[in-house]
């Protein structure tokens, strides 16, 4: 499974699904500076602090 990946500069993010007509609710995640990035518990979208990206963990 492929994620999305966003790169924000903000710890507080918004999410509404994307520009899908079907989207979800709007939720806002809060980034912990320890771990540097959240994921959308609806629609999977990866939220990565700006300048962080964690090593893929895909062989191949």
């Amino acid at each position: 499974m492929v994620m999305n990946v966003v790169e924000v500069e903000s710890l507080r993010v918004m999410c509404d699904g994307g520009s899908s007509t079907l989207g979800h609710p709007r939720v806002f995640l809060t980034i912990k500076q320890e771990i540097r990035e959240v994921v959308c518990p609806y629609c999977s979208l990866r939220y990565v602090l700006q300048g962080f990206e964690k090593p893929s963990t895909r062989q191949n």
